[in-house]
C-alpha cells in the first residue's frame, strides 16, 4: 500500500477509520465515477489511488459520511469529519469552477502562505546578517555578503530531478532554472516541447508525453508564490474556456491558444500569472485522465517512485548549511 505523496513525497499519514484504506487523514471520493483520492496534508494536492480495494473503501467512506454529524455540504461537494479526526470530501457532480476551488484553491493558498513566511523570514534574516557583518567590513559589505548568501540558497534549492535524455542519471533543476524553462508547441511539428537548460550543460528538450510529465513536476516551483482566491478563479475561467474547445488534452490546448506567452523564446516565469496557474491545473487533470485511461499503470509507477525518493525532501527552504549560518548570526544579534 502506498504511503507517500506522488507530488511532494511527504508521508500521507494513516487513519484507523477506513478499514479498506487506512492511508491518509483527508480522503476525497466520488462514488459515481469510482474515484478515490488522498489529499496530502503537506502540499494539499489530490493523489488519485490506483488500488484495487478502492470500491470497498468508497462504500465505507459513503457510509461514514452519511452517518457523520460534523459535516458541511453544497449541492455537489461535502466535507465531513469522522472519528479520530479523519476528514472526508464527498464529490457529487460539481461544475469545473466549484471543483477547481476545492482541488486547487487550498494548495495554492497554502503555497502562498508558505512563500510569504519564507520571504518574511528571509528579510528578517537578511537584516540580521547585515547587522551582524557590519563590524567585519561596514554596512555595504554586510549587505552585499548577506544578499549573496540568501540568493545562493534560493538559486541552488533543488526543484525537481529529470532524467537525462541520453544515458543514465538525472539533471538537477533548481527553482531558478524551472522559471527559465520553456514549454511550448513546436510550430514545425505541432508537438508539445519542454526545454530545460541545466547548469553547465546544453539545453535538454523533451517532447510529447515526456514533456508534459516533467512539466507537471516543474510547475509547482514555477508557481512558487501560490495564488489568492481571486487569482484561482481567474485561472479557472481560463481553463474553462480551453475546455469548451472539446480537445482531449487541456494543456496542449492552452499552449496553442496562448502561443505568445508560451513560446520557445519565453521563460515560464514570465507568463501571466493566471495562465501559469491554469496550465498547472490542466497538467494535473490531463495526467489524472491519462492514468485512468491507462488503467492507472502510470500512476502506480509514480507512487512507487515517490516511495523510493520519499527520503529526499523537495523543500522550498534554504539549504541546511545556509540555515545554520543564519542561525549563528541571529544568535549573535
Amino acid at each position: 500500500m502506498f504511503v507517500n505523496c506522488i507530488f511532494c513525497h511527504a508521508d500521507l499519514g494513516r487513519n484507523e477509520a477506513i478499514e479498506h484504506f487506512p492511508v491518509g487523514r483527508r480522503i476525497a471520493f466520488d462514488g459515481a465515477k469510482g474515484r478515490l483520492w488522498v489529499i496530502c496534508k503537506s502540499c494539499a494536492r489530490w493523489n488519485l489511488t490506483p488500488l484495487e480495494e478502492r470500491w470497498e473503501a468508497i462504500e465505507e467512506c459513503e457510509r461514514f459520511f452519511r452517518d457523520s454529524r460534523l459535516r458541511v455540504s453544497t449541492d455537489n461537494i461535502g466535507l465531513a469529519r469522522i472519528r479520530e479526526g479523519t476528514e472526508l470530501v464527498r464529490v457529487g457532480e460539481p461544475q469545473r469552477p466549484e471543483m477547481a476551488a476545492w482541488r486547487y484553491g487550498e494548495q495554492f493558498a497554502r503555497r502562498r502562505r508558505k512563500y510569504h513566511l519564507l520571504v518574511g523570514g528571509g528579510v528578517i534574516a537578511f537584516a540580521g546578517l547585515q547587522w551582524g557583518t557590519a563590524g567585519l567590513g561596514g554596512g555595504i559589505m554586510g549587505y552585499s555578503w548577506g544578499w549573496r548568501l540568501l540568493k545562493a540558497g534560493y538559486v541552488r534549492a533543488t526543484a525537481i530531478r529529470v532524467p537525462r535524455r541520453l544515458g543514465q542519471g538525472t539533471w538537477v533543476v533548481t527553482n531558478t532554472i524551472a522559471k527559465k524553462s520553456r514549454l511550448y508547441v513546436d510550430t514545425a511539428t505541432d508537438v508539445v516541447t519542454l526545454s530545460i537548460k541545466p547548469r553547465h550543460a546544453q539545453p535538454q528538450r523533451y517532447a510529447g508525453a515526456d514533456a508534459l510529465t516533467h512539466a507537471s513536476k516543474l510547475f509547482p516551483k514555477v508557481n512558487l508564490s501560490g495564488a489568492s482566491r481571486d487569482a484561482v478563479a481567474s485561472a479557472t475561467a481560463v481553463l474553462e474556456r480551453a475546455a469548451r474547445r472539446g480537445e482531449p488534452n487541456l494543456a496542449a490546448t492552452l499552449l496553442r491558444t496562448h502561443r505568445t506567452a508560451f513560446s520557445q523564446d519565453a521563460g515560464l516565469g514570465k507568463a501571466p500569472h493566471e495562465l501559469r496557474l491554469a496550465l498547472e491545473m490542466s497538467l494535473h487533470e490531463d495526467a489524472e485522465r491519462a492514468a485512468l485511461e491507462g488503467e492507472l499503470t502510470d500512476l502506480e509507477d509514480r507512487w512507487r517512485e515517490a516511495e523510493e525518493i520519499a527520503s529526499i525532501s523537495d523543500n522550498l527552504v534554504l539549504p541546511a548549511s545556509v540555515e545554520a549560518a543564519l542561525a549563528r548570526f541571529r544568535k549573535r544579534g
